[in-house]
């Protein structure tokens, strides 16, 4: 663009000109109309002089009046095509001017050029057109007029958040008058499931449209172009996710592309990082861990958790994942674990420590460890009756150490009594297990007292 000092300096000129006009009309006013030259969208004060009258003369307040220049300005095309005055002081009153514009009959779709780079037109039919919103900017141009706070002129953070999840969607009446609250409903919808929330222009919600025009046709039409759009934004997503982009492992974002990728794809960007199988949302009924191992198999999620120690022995304190391992590895596959992670010991909780050395135990300890089981149990010093319940323990298993605790703190309560364990055959004594131990069955094994009262 060429640069022309005398334009700029006829346009600064203008703009002081009006300013100390207007001033000098309504002395003693200086702030106010300072305030309304800097509201007034003419860029040059060209509105100043009637807006100070509307406020300073006839009462509107400010608002009432901004909004009137900045629809009255938006609108000229409008006014135009049906032969209403283009001069903002034909127009006595703000309420003269209200009274005109909500007999515009039409609003037209926006065009290409003013579409460029902002949006997609999605639908123009008879009574509204429908806007897709491709950026920030986009939705401050597109839903002008409205309280969403995907459009603040201040701060693109809400934009920023609520699209990571959802696509959106303006749905604006080419009939209704400008303050009607339905004359734009910004259409939200989710990303995860396709759900639709609506909002008027005062920014209120509701799971149905507020608007008549917005028909089934015009929702089959928004649901087409969500479908289509929505394909090539995971499949950009799925593509950074195999990539491993850090910042797109997240599990809302392997929801939204899971019934994309094949299996080899799942595979692969969960191996980018295996944490990811602990992660959840707030709200979601999945759990990740038991889809991927549905979708990849026991063998392949082996060999997924194995890519990665370090990572593993973190996810060992999932229950869920930790079972797994458990149950469907071989001994010699046990060991396998036992021997690589057996340097995270003091890293981990209990549970997971002793089941890691579970795992490596030798062969001579695990055939023993499995013709073999301990009892503990409360009894008297003297007849050695027991007192209460017998109870199995496993020194792999974290809940037997909570038992003999808990038997423990009995002791403090009473005289006499100790805390006894004995060692049988396997199993031999789970029949009694919640009942009363005869004592002739009992006098078969030795006794080692454990902690007195």
């Amino acid at each position: 663009m060429e640069f022309n000092l005398s334009q700029i300096l006829e346009s600064t000129i203008l703009l002081e000109g009006r300013l100390e006009d207007t001033k000098e009309k309504y002395p003693g006013n200086d702030e106010l109309i300072d305030t309304l030259s800097e509201k007034d969208v003419s860029g040059n004060n060209k509105y100043l002089q009637w807006m100070a009258k509307q406020v300073i003369k006839l009462g509107y307040s400010v608002p009432q009046v901004v909004t009137a220049v900045r629809d009255f300005d938006s609108s000229k095309d409008r006014l135009k095509k049906q032969n209403f005055p283009l001069d903002i002081n034909q127009y006595k009153t703000v309420e003269d001017f209200e009274n005109t514009f909500s007999k515009l009959k039409r609003r037209e779709a926006p065009s290409k050029r003013e579409l460029k780079g902002l949006g997609e037109l999605v639908y123009d039919g008879e009574d509204l057109f429908v806007v897709s919103p491709r950026n920030y900017e986009g939705s401050c141009k597109f839903g002008a007029g409205a309280k969403w706070c995907i459009k603040y002129e201040r701060t693109d953070s809400h934009w920023n958040s609520y699209i990571k999840n959802n696509m959106f969607f303006f749905a604006v009446s080419k009939n209704l008058p400008s303050d009607d609250p339905n004359m734009k409903i910004a259409i939200q919808k989710s990303l995860s499931d396709g759900s639709n929330t609506y909002w008027d222009m005062p920014d209120t919600s509701s799971k149905t449209p507020q608007n008549p025009e917005i028909t089934p046709e015009v929702l089959s039409v928004i649901d087409n172009y969500f479908i289509e759009a929505k394909k090539k934004i995971f499949h950009r997503l799925l593509e950074d996710m195999v990539n491993g982009v850090k910042s797109t492992l997240t599990f809302d974002n392997i929801m939204k592309v899971k019934e994309l990728a094949n299996d080899g794809q799942l595979y692969k960007l969960l191996s980018n990082d295996i944490t990811v199988l602990n992660q959840s949302s707030y709200g979601s009924n999945v759990n990740l861990f038991k889809y991927a191992l549905e979708r990849l198999g026991d063998k392949n999620m082996l060999k997924l958790l194995k890519s990665d120690y370090d990572k593993m022995v973190k996810l060992l304190s999932n229950d869920k994942i930790l079972s797994f391992v458990d149950n469907s590895t071989s001994r010699e596959e046990k060991l396998e674990l036992a021997n690589n992670l057996k340097g995270h010991l003091k890293t981990v909780s209990p549970n997971i420590r002793a089941k890691i050395q579970k795992w490596g135990m030798t062969d001579e300890d695990w055939e023993k460890y499995n013709t073999q089981s301990s009892y503990v149990f409360l009894a008297d010093d003297d007849t050695g009756e027991i007192s209460g319940e017998i109870y199995k323990v496993d020194k792999f298993e974290p809940k037997s150490y909570d038992i003999i605790s808990e038997l423990k703190l009995k002791l403090r309560y009473k005289d006499g009594i100790s805390l006894f364990g004995i060692m049988t055959g396997k199993d031999e004594l789970d029949e009694y297990l919640g009942d009363d131990v005869p004592n002739d069955v009992l006098s078969k094994f030795k006794k080692m007292k454990i902690a007195s009262s």
